[in-house]
């Protein structure tokens, strides 16, 4: 199931996201180190993650979820913040144009919260079952559905409601 609307599966920001979460601070203090230094601090910022890829950020999906009226923003600032390596492939799924579309829909951040709350650990869903099988939630909110032009959500009613882009 595609994340955004006309993309491939997309659960990659989230994924990469717990793949560095373990050196998350590590690579924060290279960034530290090295600011207003100049000097490509690649290969540092690979070594402090213990991976070939990184984030320099201290965005997390959730917190992107949990700051509504700037998710587009931050959205962006997250991916930009990916390694070179790491961010051509996200930008492969056109990120930039799925955001806006979302953001536009008021839905941005929901979409954004839902995939913070899959467990995409290697523990879970080793790598070759990624884009197989749909992760499993770690809370118990209920899930929301995009197609190019609409979102289906639940209602209070346990049932799914279909909005448009234009939220009706």
């Amino acid at each position: 199931m595609p994340c955004f609307p006309r993309g491939p599966s997309c659960h990659e920001p989230h994924r990469l996201e717990t793949v560095l979460e373990p050196t998350r601070a590590a690579v924060q203090e290279t960034v530290q180190r090295f600011e207003g230094k100049d000097m490509d601090t690649d290969r540092f910022l690979r070594r402090a993650s213990g991976q070939s890829f990184y984030n320099t950020t201290g965005y997390t999906l959730a917190k992107i979820a949990n700051d509504p009226e700037h998710a587009a923003t931050n959205l962006a600032k997250y991916i930009a913040g990916f390694s070179p390596n790491a961010r051509e492939v996200l930008e492969k799924y056109k990120f930039a144009q799925q955001i806006k579309e979302l953001d536009d829909a008021k839905l941005l951040y929901k979409v954004v919260g839902r995939f913070a709350d899959l467990d995409v650990r290697l523990e879970v869903v080793p790598n070759h079952s990624m884009g197989t099988r749909p992760p499993q939630r770690t809370s118990s909110s209920p899930s929301i559905r995009t197609t190019s032009s609409s979102v289906e959500e639940p209602s209070p009613r346990g049932t799914s409601v279909v909005r448009d882009a234009s939220g009706r």
